[in-house]
């Protein structure tokens, strides 16, 4: 004959909850009598949240609260050990960062720039963290799209950069150069300017131009 478990299982479930069940409504009793103190640690939360919201846009970038999101406006100089970087390499970056967290940015840029092996444009992805929020921490995996005719697109494209107080930072970039038959791998490693600091630095590349004509 087979045992009638469900019943006393249903009995002891009934055990169990019982205390919580009580002490639930003792506890609406109490509230409704005025009796339940604040929760002094959720208000001290409540508090630290409402003062780290972030405020607005900022053309010099960084972290909440003082900046809800960023123009990304960047002037990169680098160089290379491999065959397309031994002449430099100069590009330019435009797009938006949005500050979704106190230390994360999620954003999106289109670049264009140029090496020994010519000129290319394409997609980046922008993911900045903010260990501190006038030092960003960059990643940005993207794409070339298209560019000097000898080469083969799309290719990847993607910096790994350092930002101290949304002005200047060293950067490194890895491209993949697509040819027909195969394909090699530069890498780069250099400077790149943001925001303010980009008209500085277009002033002194002016300068020395001037200066060598």
């Amino acid at each position: 004959m087979k045992q009638p478990y469900g019943l006393p299982l249903l009995v002891a479930l009934f055990l169990l909850t019982l205390p919580s069940s009580v002490s639930s409504r003792s506890f609406l009793r109490e509230a409704e009598a005025g009796e339940v103190e604040a929760d002094p640690v959720g208000a001290e939360v409540d508090s630290v949240s409402a003062a780290d919201e972030c405020q607005g846009g900022c053309f010099r970038s960084g972290g909440c609260p003082r900046c809800a999101y960023s123009i990304i406006f960047e002037l990169s100089m680098a160089s290379s050990p491999e065959r397309c970087g031994k002449g430099g390499y100069f590009g330019g970056e435009l797009g938006v960062l949005n500050n979704v967290e106190s230390y994360l940015g999620l954003g999106v840029s289109g670049f264009l720039g140029g090496d020994d092996c010519g000129a290319r444009y394409g997609v980046r992805g922008r993911l900045r963290f903010w260990p501190d929020r006038r030092i960003g921490i960059d990643v940005s995996p993207g794409l070339a799209l298209d560019g000097d005719v000898t080469m083969n697109y799309p290719a990847f494209s993607g910096v790994i950069a350092v930002s101290f107080f949304g002005l200047i930072g060293p950067f490194v970039q890895v491209d993949q150069v697509r040819y027909r038959h195969r394909e090699t791998w530069d890498t780069f490693f250099g400077v790149r300017l943001e925001s303010y600091a980009v008209f500085a630095g277009i002033g002194l590349i002016l300068a020395a131009v001037a200066t060598a004509w």
